[in-house]
């Protein structure tokens, strides 16, 4: 049962990120083809550019 709202995400969307600059991982969805870290804009480094983990 999905809430009103509430975005409802499958297996293949969820993903860990790495941030390019420091390598801190961050739990990820894919929004329109780019990575966006859960709860967070940048990285604690201050980066916004993360790759998916290997």
């Amino acid at each position: 049962m999905v809430l009103p709202g509430v975005i409802s995400l499958s297996d293949h969307d969820r993903v860990v990120a790495v941030c390019e600059q420091c390598g801190a991982a961050y739990a990820a969805v894919r929004s329109d083809g780019t990575l966006r870290p859960i709860g967070v804009e940048t990285c604690s480094c201050g980066s916004d550019e993360f790759r998916p983990l290997q």
